[in-house]
Protein backbone atom coordinates (compact mmCIF):
# COMPACT_ATOMS: atom_id res chain seq x y z
CA UNK A 1 0.00 0.00 0.00
CA UNK A 2 3.06 2.40 0.96
CA UNK A 3 4.61 1.67 -2.20
CA UNK A 4 1.35 2.18 -4.35
CA UNK A 5 0.81 5.42 -2.71
CA UNK A 6 -1.90 4.84 -0.90
CA UNK A 7 -0.85 6.48 2.97
CA UNK A 8 -3.76 6.36 4.74
CA UNK A 9 -4.76 2.59 4.22
CA UNK A 10 -0.96 1.97 4.78
CA UNK A 11 -0.69 3.97 8.32
CA UNK A 12 -4.50 2.13 9.06
CA UNK A 13 -2.18 -1.51 8.28
CA UNK A 14 0.57 -0.50 10.34
CA UNK A 15 -1.10 1.29 13.24
CA UNK A 16 -2.90 -2.76 13.37
CA UNK A 17 0.38 -4.43 12.94
CA UNK A 18 1.75 -1.99 15.49
CA UNK A 19 -0.80 -3.11 18.30
CA UNK A 20 -0.70 -6.97 17.02
CA UNK A 21 3.21 -6.79 17.72
CA UNK A 22 4.03 -3.89 19.98
CA UNK A 23 8.06 -4.51 20.63
CA UNK A 24 8.47 -4.55 16.52
CA UNK A 25 10.14 -1.92 14.91
CA UNK A 26 8.98 -2.66 11.45
CA UNK A 27 5.84 -1.14 11.85
CA UNK A 28 6.67 1.91 13.77
CA UNK A 29 8.72 2.62 10.72
CA UNK A 30 6.18 1.77 8.05
CA UNK A 31 4.18 4.04 9.76
CA UNK A 32 6.80 6.81 10.12
CA UNK A 33 7.04 6.18 6.23
CA UNK A 34 3.96 6.74 5.40
CA UNK A 35 3.19 9.63 7.99
CA UNK A 36 6.25 11.10 5.80
CA UNK A 37 5.54 10.61 2.38
CA UNK A 38 2.55 12.60 3.76
CA UNK A 39 4.23 15.53 4.62
CA UNK A 40 3.58 14.92 7.99
CA UNK A 41 7.18 15.31 9.42
CA UNK A 42 6.51 15.89 13.20
CA UNK A 43 4.23 12.95 13.09
CA UNK A 44 7.22 10.97 11.35
CA UNK A 45 9.42 11.80 13.81
CA UNK A 46 7.28 10.45 16.47
CA UNK A 47 6.99 7.07 14.99
CA UNK A 48 10.54 6.95 14.23
CA UNK A 49 11.95 7.78 18.09
CA UNK A 50 8.71 5.05 19.27
CA UNK A 51 10.65 2.36 16.65
CA UNK A 52 14.31 3.19 18.02
CA UNK A 53 14.40 1.22 21.84
CA UNK A 54 13.58 -1.83 19.35
CA UNK A 55 15.99 -1.90 16.73
CA UNK A 56 18.75 0.52 18.12
CA UNK A 57 20.99 -0.33 15.09
CA UNK A 58 18.64 -0.31 12.24
CA UNK A 59 20.63 1.84 9.78
CA UNK A 60 17.60 2.72 7.52
CA UNK A 61 15.43 3.99 10.42
CA UNK A 62 17.96 6.28 11.37
CA UNK A 63 18.42 7.87 8.23
CA UNK A 64 14.59 8.12 7.84
CA UNK A 65 14.86 9.58 11.35
CA UNK A 66 17.17 12.03 10.64
CA UNK A 67 15.78 12.93 7.54
CA UNK A 68 12.57 13.84 9.08
CA UNK A 69 14.23 15.90 11.83
CA UNK A 70 15.97 17.97 8.71
CA UNK A 71 12.63 18.37 7.10
CA UNK A 72 11.91 20.26 10.31
CA UNK A 73 14.94 22.45 10.38
CA UNK A 74 16.50 20.91 13.29
CA UNK A 75 19.47 20.33 12.35
CA UNK A 76 21.76 19.80 14.85
CA UNK A 77 19.57 16.66 16.22
CA UNK A 78 19.20 15.08 12.07
CA UNK A 79 23.36 15.32 12.14
CA UNK A 80 23.22 13.08 15.64
CA UNK A 81 20.77 10.64 14.06
CA UNK A 82 22.55 10.53 11.02
CA UNK A 83 25.56 9.42 13.24
CA UNK A 84 24.04 7.08 15.12
CA UNK A 85 23.51 5.58 11.79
Amino acid sequence: LLARGDHARAITRFRDAHLRGPRWADPLKGWGDALAAQGRWAAAVEKYEQAIPFAPEWQDLHLAHAAALNRLGRREDAQAALENA
